[in-house]
């Protein structure tokens, strides 16, 4: 018996512990940086599983086509494209990228507006691909794929939330996934200033 309530006493103070663990931003904050940017999120790996967009539970998932269950790696840059088009049926329209000093929260606002998608209302909500495609040490490396696969996919014109007149951190996933990704592509980026909601430049690779 005393046994048991040692076990139970240690199991509550494990959860209060790994619940305690801060949200990032999408690696940058989980798409996309704390300090840094878009579409990742640079967070420790609790925030995947509580972040309150993406956190259901790794059942509902189980019906997809490309889970993490039964491999070793995570799904390719082309098979989550061709997930984001069959499962998502989305053609690539109305892309919003954010990268700081934009937030998430200002993709979102912007999305809705413009009846447009974002990060995580492709990957999110109850289809939770964080952690349907990723083991748990891999994260990272699943949400840089994620964003990668995203940015295949999108096509012009693209919005991307960042301050006017700013310049986007050195290492964040725009700069150093997103961005290059459409710019080879040569999709049409627009560049929208969170605070007024307008384009601040209409061709901002140019």
């Amino acid at each position: 018996m005393k046994f048991l309530t040692l076990l139970l006493a240690l199991s509550l103070a494990i959860v209060s512990l790994v619940s305690s663990f801060p949200l990032a931003e999408h690696e940058d904050d989980y798409h996309h940086n704390c300090t840094n940017s878009t579409s990742v999120f640079h967070h420790h790996p609790s925030a995947i599983w509580h972040h309150p967009t993406l956190g259901v539970q790794k059942s509902d998932v189980t019906s997809h086509n490309i889970t993490q269950r039964g491999r070793t790696t995570p799904p390719t840059v082309g098979e989550m494209m061709k997930w984001l088009k069959a499962t998502r049926h989305w053609n690539g329209a109305n892309a919003v990228f954010w990268t700081y000093p934009g937030t998430d929260s200002d993709a979102k606002k912007f999305a809705s507006n413009i009846n447009g998608v974002y990060f995580d209302s492709l990957y999110g909500n109850q289809y939770n691909m964080v952690e349907a495609w990723s083991n748990g040490d891999n994260w990272e490396q699943v949400i840089d794929l994620m964003s990668e696969a995203l940015s295949e996919v999108a096509r012009s014109p693209v919005y991307l939330m960042l301050t006017k007149d700013a310049t986007p951190k050195g290492d964040s996933t725009w700069v150093n996934i997103e961005a290059p990704v459409l710019k080879r592509r040569r999709v049409t980026v627009k560049a929208v200033d969170p605070s007024s909601g307008k384009v601040w430049n209409d061709n901002y690779f140019r």
